[in-house]
C-alpha cells in the first residue's frame, strides 16, 4: 500500500473529529492533553498502528525469566521501512553528529511492508551481572526468541523516552543483538537513556555487557 496523501490524511482527521462524542470528554483534561502536542502525536500514532484499537496485552505467555532478572514488555509503533537516520533521530536525539552509527544505515537497509505494532520484550539478565552477547542469544533461542531489528529498538526510544524511569533506573540501555560488518569489525546498536536524554550508538559485538543493558527480542511468530 502506498503513502497515505494529505489530503487523506486531512479527511480521515475531519471523519474522526466528528464522531468523537465530545460531551462526555472532562474541559479540564482536553485542556492538559492539547497542551501537550508531542505526546498526543505519540499516542495516536500508537492508537492507529494498533489499528484504531486501544487495548494491549502484553504478557510474557510462558517465557522463562533469567534467574535474578527481569523482563518488560511494551508494544510500540514500528516501521522497517523508515529511513535509517530519521529512525535513529528520532530515538537518540542527544546523539552526537559525528558518531558512526549515522554511517551505519546501509548495513541495516530498509525492509518494505513490514510496520504495524510490534510487542518487544526486553530482558535484563540482573543488576551488577555481566553478559556476553553469545549466552544472551543462546537464552533468547531456548525461550523461542528472535534478535529485535535495530529499527525496532530505535522505536522503543522513541516512543518510551521515560523508560529508565518506569524500570527505577538512573541510566540504561536497549540493545539489538543483531550484528553487522562495520570498520572491519562486528558492531550492533543500541539506545541509551541518561539523565541529559537518549542516544544512540554502536558498540562490539564480542564485548561483555553490564547489568544496565536490556536486550530486545520478540516472539519467532511475529
Amino acid at each position: 500500500m502506498g503513502m497515505v496523501s494529505r489530503d487523506q490524511a486531512l479527511e480521515s482527521g475531519a471523519k474522526l473529529q466528528t464522531n468523537i462524542n465530545w460531551d462526555v470528554l472532562d474541559s479540564k483534561h482536553l485542556q492538559e492533553t492539547f497542551g501537550d502536542p508531542i505526546r498526543l502525536g505519540r499516542e495516536a500514532t500508537f492508537f492507529l498502528a494498533n489499528g484504531g484499537r486501544m487495548q494491549i496485552i502484553l504478557t510474557t505467555d510462558g517465557i522463562q525469566i533469567p534467574e535474578g532478572g527481569r523482563i518488560h514488555i511494551v508494544a510500540v509503533p514500528v516501521n522497517e521501512s523508515r529511513d535509517w537516520k530519521e529512525s535513529l533521530s528520532a530515538a537518540g536525539p542527544h546523539t552526537g553528529r559525528d558518531w558512526d552509527i549515522w554511517r551505519m544505515g546501509d548495513q541495516y537497509p530498509p525492509t518494505e511492508g513490514q510496520s504495524g505494532l510490534a510487542k518487544i520484550i526486553l530482558v535484563n539478565f540482573g543488576p551488577g551481572k555481566n553478559t556476553i552477547s553469545e549466552a544472551n542469544i543462546a537464552w533468547a533461542k531456548s525461550q523461542k526468541l528472535v534478535l529485535a531489528s535495530p529499527r525496532k529498538v530505535f522505536a522503543v526510544g522513541e516512543y518510551c523516552p521515560n523508560l529508565n524511569r518506569e524500570l527505577g533506573m538512573d541510566s540504561m540501555a536497549v540493545v539489538s543483538l543483531e550484528q553487522c560488518s562495520f570498520g572491519g569489525e562486528q558492531r550492533v546498536v543500541s539506545v541509551w537513556w541518561r539523565e541529559s536524554g537518549r542516544e544512540a550508538g554502536r558498540h562490539w559485538f564480542a564485548l561483555g555487557w553490564s547489568g544496565r543493558c536490556w536486550f530486545a527480542f520478540v516472539r519467532e511468530s511475529e
